[in-house]
């Protein structure tokens, strides 16, 4: 089953619609776009009820409020289920919306099985850390990493698949400085990337 949800209005969904969710069993790809929830509580028991749930995206979406993200996001109630998901798709979110849920990726079972991954979104320094940590946690299961973003650094680039040991497919798109030196690196760590042929 394949679902998809939007809106470009207010959050206001009833108190009842996140645990509605569960009633869809059987759904394994979700994507929201343009979305807005009261609080990173409820996006995650939102995902947390679908327990078939393998592949998500997450486009353009915030939290209400910035005191909304200050819960923390590591702490699971007893009634939630970790799905196990394969594909992560997060694009745009809202900097308040980030840093949550990163948290709860990196200290939860969520993504451990991850194989695919794309990332759209500016490049500062927020984000960045997102993605670090995001990456330090399913980098390992990773096979495929789409990365879109303004401007990528060598350093910062290379740093991050570091912790991708079994990526074979690596998609970056993003806008480079010829005279510059640092896209350079770039090119050379995905050479070396196990299971990626070097550029003839």
């Amino acid at each position: 089953m394949y679902s998809v949800f939007g809106s470009t209005t207010a959050c206001t969904y009833h108190s009842s619609f996140v645990e509605s969710m569960g009633r869809f069993t059987k759904l394994v790809h979700l994507t929201l776009i343009a979305f807005e929830f009261r609080s990173f509580v409820d996006l995650r028991r939102f995902i947390c009820s679908l327990p078939k749930l393998c592949e998500l995206e997450l486009s353009g979406g915030r939290l209400s409020s910035a005191s909304a993200a200050s819960v923390n996001a590591e702490i699971t109630p007893e009634h939630d289920y970790w799905p196990r998901l394969r594909s992560l798709t997060l694009e745009d979110l809202d900097p308040n919306l980030w840093t949550p849920l990163a948290s709860w990726v990196a200290s939860t079972n969520v993504c451990k099985s991850l194989t695919a991954l794309h990332f759209d979104t500016m490049n500062n320094e927020a984000t960045r850390l997102c993605l670090e940590r995001t990456l330090e946690a399913c980098g390992p299961s990773l096979i495929e990493l789409w990365y879109n973003v303004n401007e990528v650094f060598g350093a910062e680039f290379t740093n991050l698949l570091a912790y991708c040991t079994n990526i074979s497919n690596v998609a970056l798109s993003t806008t480079i400085n010829p005279a510059a030196s640092s896209w350079r690196a770039v090119v050379a760590e995905l050479s070396n990337l196990p299971g990626i042929p070097a550029p003839g």
